[in-house]
């Protein structure tokens, strides 16, 4: 009989999962507040960019591909322990980088609409 357990490809598959599910959910989240920021040019819709229901989703994202990774590090004979210490600051300084880009975006968004 073959064990699922080690390595745990119940957990590649969930993070694998947990990460496209949230990335949907973060996508079509930014895309009705930027639709809605478009037509209002309200600084309250990008207040909303900045919290929150955008934020949540984007954890998923980042626990969903530290998961993942993790995971499929062990599938190659690393041991869980050593996986999980290279995944998870490779996923949570890829969270930040990406995160704090977004913002930038979202500031200049607001500066531009300022200007207008």
């Amino acid at each position: 009989m073959t064990d699922f357990s080690n390595p745990p490809f119940v957990l590649l598959a969930f993070g694998l999962f947990a990460g496209i599910v949230c990335g949907l959910s973060f996508f079509q989240g930014l895309k009705q507040l930027l639709n809605k920021w478009s037509k209002t040019r309200s600084s309250k819709v990008l207040d909303q960019l900045r919290g929150i229901p955008l934020f949540l989703p984007f954890l998923g994202i980042v626990g969903g591909v530290c998961l993942f990774l993790a995971t499929s590090l062990q599938v190659l004979a690393i041991s869980p322990k050593i996986a999980y210490i290279i995944a998870t600051p490779l996923s949570v300084g890829m969270g930040i980088l990406v995160w704090l880009q977004l913002m930038r975006q979202v500031n200049q968004l607001e500066r531009k609409g300022k200007s207008s």
